[in-house]
């Protein structure tokens, strides 16, 4: 049998490692959610890759905001809502989306606009309120409105219903941890 243990990453600094009882004390007493869930492998030898674990896990292309990996979804969705606001060509446009880098820039930031504003010839914060319009629809099911800081950063907060739903989901999965199960 493969050994594993869950390894909780934060979506700010300060990881650690939770057994199921711990994370969910952790997990109620803290303000800010878990972003992922990830199986590290103790075994490196028969341990999948990390774009593997992705797939499997269901962090793909076809990413659905109930994943565990709302980063890749929310990419999905901003490279989406580029297409929407500037054309087809920025389809492959890196949407540059990252957990945000201080809690008080919300939960992920999109830091695509200031690249994009230069090959658009437009403003910054033009761009990134052209953007945010266009994201808003698709992402409203999980984050609130997005916020517009600096030049041109959006600002992106997940919605406590949705941070609430993921822990519910976990909670009443302590074998798998509301992992979706590999395809077959």
């Amino acid at each position: 049998a493969i050994l594993c243990f869950v390894y909780a990453s934060s979506i700010h600094k300060g990881a650690g490692f939770l057994s199921s009882s711990a994370a969910s004390k952790n997990l109620l007493r803290s303000d800010r959610f878990l972003s992922r869930t990830t199986v590290k492998w103790r075994s490196s030898r028969c341990a999948p890759s990390l774009h593997t674990r992705t797939i499997m896990s269901g962090g793909g292309p076809d990413a659905k905001p109930d994943t565990i990996y709302v980063r890749t979804w929310l990419e999905n969705e901003v490279r989406s809502a580029l297409v929407r606001a500037f054309g087809e060509e920025y389809r492959n446009a890196n949407p540059m989306v990252m957990a945000a880098t201080r809690p008080e820039f919300g939960d992920y930031q999109c830091n695509a606009v200031m690249g994009l504003s230069k090959q658009l010839k437009a403003k910054p914060r033009d761009v990134a309120e052209k953007l945010a319009v266009e994201l808003r629809p698709s992402i409203q099911c999980i984050f609130e409105d997005p916020e517009i800081a600096g030049p041109g950063f959006i600002n992106l907060r997940l919605q406590r219903s949705f941070l609430a739903s993921r822990l519910a989901a976990i909670l009443s999965d302590p074998a798998r941890l509301a992992i979706p199960p590999c395809p077959a």
